[in-house]
Formats: C-alpha cells, sequence, structure tokens
C-alpha cells in the first residue's frame, strides 16, 4: 500500500506538473512536432470534464490523459458539460466539438513504491510514446481504464442547429434561416435610412471600388491570383447593389448614375 499523495508528489515534482487552482489536481502539457499535444492530469479523484477546456489546448484536438491514484479504488469523475456556445445575452450561437478523456484509475491498496515509480517513469515517457501506457497492464495491480467522453452525442463539427430562448419559446435555427434573418434584418436597417444618406452610401462604396481597382495590382501582374483584393472589390459591389437596389425599389435611384454594376454578373 502506497500513500496517493506521496505518489502524486513524486510524480508532480520530477515533471514540471503545475497545480489547479485548489490546488489537489496537477497537469502538464507535452508538445510534439508534427503530433497532436498531449494534456495528462495526475491526482487523487476522478476529473470532471468541463475543466478540460481551461487547458493549454483545446480538449477535441490533443490528447488528454488523467492518471489517478485512488484510496480504495473508486473515483468521482462527472461527464456532464455543457457543450453550447452563448453570446452575451444568452443566445446559443455554436457548439464546442465533443471530446474523450482516457481516465486511469490505481486502486492504491494495491500499490507499493516500485509500482509507484514504474508509474512515474511511464509518465515520462509519455512524450515518446504518444500517450499513456499502463506499465501495470495484465497485473492484479493495473489500473482501471475508463474512457469519459462528453455527453453529447452529435459528432458533427459543423454547427447544424441553434437554440434561442425567447419568450419562453425554443426555436430550431437551421444555418439557412439564421442568413434569412441576417439579410431580413440587413433590408430593415436599408428601410430606416433616408434617401439622401442611402445615395452618399452608395456613392462612398462606389469611389472605394473604383480607387481600389485603380490601384489593382493585376495591372501589373495579371499572372497571379490577389484573393483579399478580389474579396475587398466583391464586398464593395455587393455594398452598392444592395444600396442601389433599396433606392430603385423607392424609385429614387436615376439610371445611370455610376457605372452598371450588374452587366458582368
Amino acid at each position: 500500500m502506497i500513500d496517493y499523495n506521496e505518489a502524486i508528489r513524486a510524480i508532480k515534482d520530477n515533471n514540471g506538473f503545475k497545480p489547479n487552482k485548489k490546488e489537489d489536481s496537477f497537469y502538464r502539457t507535452y508538445t510534439i512536432q508534427n503530433s497532436r499535444p498531449i494534456q495528462i492530469r495526475i491526482s487523487n479523484h476522478g476529473t470532471h470534464l468541463w475543466t478540460w477546456y481551461d487547458k493549454d489546448y483545446d480538449p477535441s484536438y490533443a490528447i488528454n490523459i488523467c492518471v489517478v491514484f485512488s484510496e480504495d479504488g473508486s473515483h468521482s469523475s462527472d461527464t456532464t458539460v455543457d457543450t453550447r456556445i452563448k453570446d452575451e445575452q444568452g443566445n446559443i450561437i455554436g457548439e464546442r466539438k465533443p471530446f474523450e478523456v482516457k481516465q486511469f484509475v490505481y486502486n492504491c491498496q494495491n500499490l507499493d513504491n516500485n509500482d509507484a515509480a514504474l508509474i512515474n517513469m511511464e509518465i515520462q515517457n509519455t512524450w515518446k510514446n504518444g500517450g499513456y501506457q499502463d506499465p501495470l497492464a495484465g497485473t492484479p495491480k493495473q489500473a482501471n481504464v475508463i474512457p469519459l467522453r462528453t455527453n453529447n452525442n452529435d459528432n458533427n463539427t459543423d454547427i447544424k442547429t441553434e437554440n434561442i430562448m425567447r419568450n419562453k419559446r425554443t426555436y430550431r435555427l437551421t444555418e439557412n434561416r439564421l442568413r434569412g434573418m441576417i439579410r431580413e434584418a440587413v433590408k430593415n436597417t436599408l428601410n430606416e435610412i433616408s434617401d439622401d444618406l442611402l445615395k452618399r452610401a452608395e456613392e462612398k462604396a462606389r469611389n472605394e471600388y473604383d480607387d481600389a481597382w485603380a490601384k489593382s495590382p493585376y495591372w501589373d501582374d495579371w499572372d497571379n491570383e490577389y484573393p483579399e483584393h478580389d474579396k475587398f472589390l466583391a464586398k464593395r459591389k455587393r455594398q452598392m447593389k444592395a444600396f442601389r437596389d433599396e433606392l430603385r425599389n423607392r424609385g429614387s435611384w436615376e439610371e445611370g448614375n455610376g457605372w452598371d454594376i450588374y452587366s458582368d454578373n
């Protein structure tokens, strides 16, 4: 039998582990060139998955390992994680990617100092082995290996749906519908702008387009592509079109005022 606190102390002192705020768990990150980073936690109790969002790397990208020296082999892990991303108003605007922590739980009743030394050595070699391998595997002293996963069954990393709570109702919002709402909001904003201000905005966008085109790098080099330049021109052109369309709907646009932005659409 070994004292779990002594086992943890020997590992953290020899391997440069840093404590959490409560100083009852210790962490270290190993970075390997051209490989995923490895994040390791050692403690005398099981991990709470939500705490892994505070580590050096996104847990969905890193290899996450937890080594637990339990007094009696039990652990108090918690896989409850709120993966939703909210804005300042509390609206859900996205979702974090699911991740896994591989947890190794040792029963200190079964370990001796030699076992602790083997575990310590294996932790030191984690970065070489690309992960943690239980040195006591296949023996009665082996760790209880527990894969802990976020309690989110949706493994699609794209934002498929968003839940927005308003007026005690839940709306299922697809990405296409979100874009439609943005377009509608822009349209409503344009409706509140005076004709004169719209004309000045259209003229400003047109002048910025003309100025950028006059200084275009393509004039000196047509063989290469300049995506940032193209993006700027396309954005100004969209703005001009939006302003002109609104003015035309109001009957306030004078045809022939400015060059034809529709000819090459």
